[in-house]
């Protein structure tokens, strides 16, 4: 909409400049037959010379004007640039806070699985000690023999 905008404005700058041209060429051309047919005329020169240093004034400010919308332009967009890159920055920043979270959840999940996994460890090596030194004094009362033990432990092997 606003480069659509500058170009109806340089298309009106520059049908203007032609009408202005066109009018230029026409003084011209009547001063010279005058000039040809009369003899010259000062004022027609002056006038000439006039509308000359008006279409350049009119140039110059139509140039200013372009350039100072062209800037005003440039500076809108490059603060809806910012706003843009300000929101994607933010919204990302979100998402990375967000990661951090559930990677702080998995950690703090995984310490806790961690634990129960040392404390099922030592619960399995009381266990284990406690089934030996339980078969030691079976051994010892005379209740099992080392073979019976020797035959449970091969079983129990076979089982793992």
């Amino acid at each position: 909409m606003k480069e659509g905008y500058l170009q109806k404005k340089l298309v009106e700058l520059n049908e203007k400049c032609r009408t202005l041209d066109q009018m230029i060429s026409f003084e011209k051309a009547n001063i010279e037959r005058l000039q040809e047919q009369v003899g010259g005329f000062k004022q027609l020169l002056k006038r000439l010379k006039n509308v000359e240093e008006f279409k350049e004034q009119v140039m110059r400010e139509i140039i200013d004007e372009n350039r100072k919308h062209i800037d005003s332009i440039s500076e809108k967009i490059i603060r809806e640039m910012n706003k843009n890159i300000d929101k994607t920055l933010e919204h990302r920043s979100k998402d990375l806070k967000n990661a951090i979270q559930q990677l702080k959840k998995y950690e703090e999940e995984m310490r806790l699985n961690l634990e129960r996994l040392e404390e099922i460890s030592k619960t399995v090596d009381y266990l284990f000690e406690y089934n030996r030194l339980f078969m030691l004094k079976l051994m010892n009362k005379g209740i099992i023999s080392n073979r019976e033990i020797t035959e449970i432990d091969r079983r129990a092997k076979k089982r793992k």
